[in-house]
């Protein structure tokens, strides 16, 4: 079992190989169970809102269902991402508790000499990373490379803009729903001719002349 400096430790004293080991087990599992929610939870939040605008959007061709109802759910879509968000950044914390714990395991050098820096995949990174932000101005949004954090909080605040657009939209079209009502056609009621003429004084009635017999 070869033992491995601890330069946290005082007096630079050793561990032994297997409890290096299982620390940086016990790290890389709480690293990995904190991103993974991380992504899911992210995917679980783009169906949702993609169901949610399309099921409002159907809804709005419905006459019968209330607008009122309709626009309280887009608002919830706003307040959701805003949830979301928070979540994001409380796993993000999470995750770089994992990270610092690797970085710290990966720098632990070996009794025999120093470590080697390409296999610290993660510290290697963060170097890698932070050169790479410092040397590329924030205008150049092309080519810099963002973070999964400013991706993430891109996207939320998207949707959530989403969320209000559609709900004040919504709002404003409450007071226009009886223009959007059908128009039934008033079709005018023809009259024969003959009802429509102007009725003459009738010709006084005649009696028939009475025969009178002649006189014999």
């Amino acid at each position: 079992m070869e033992p491995k400096q601890d330069p946290a430790a005082p007096g630079g004293s050793t561990l032994p190989s297997d409890r290096v080991d299982a620390l940086r087990d016990y790290a890389w599992k709480y690293f990995q169970f904190h991103a993974d929610q991380r992504l899911k939870t992210f995917n679980f939040f783009v169906l949702f809102a993609t169901v949610l605008i399309g099921g409002g959007l159907t809804l709005l061709k419905d006459e019968t269902i209330p607008r009122a109802g309709i626009a309280v759910g887009f608002f919830l879509l706003a307040f959701f991402a805003f949830v979301f968000w928070k979540l994001d950044q409380r796993n993000k914390d999470l995750i770089r508790h994992g990270e610092a714990a690797l970085k710290h395991i990966e720098q632990m050098p070996y009794a025999a000499g120093a470590p080697d820096e390409i296999t610290q995949i993660f510290s290697s990174e963060e170097r890698a990373t932070t050169k790479h932000r410092s040397t590329t101005p924030h205008y150049k949004i092309l080519i810099r490379r963002f973070s999964f954090s400013e991706n993430f909080a891109l996207v939320f605040a998207t949707i959530g803009a989403i969320g209000i657009a559609l709900g004040v939209a919504t709002s404003l079209g409450l007071g226009s729903a009886d223009h959007n009502a059908p128009v039934v056609a008033h079709t005018p009621t023809v009259f024969p001719a003959e009802a429509l003429a102007t009725p003459t004084s009738a010709s006084p009635t005649t009696a028939p002349a009475s025969v009178i017999p002649s006189p014999p």
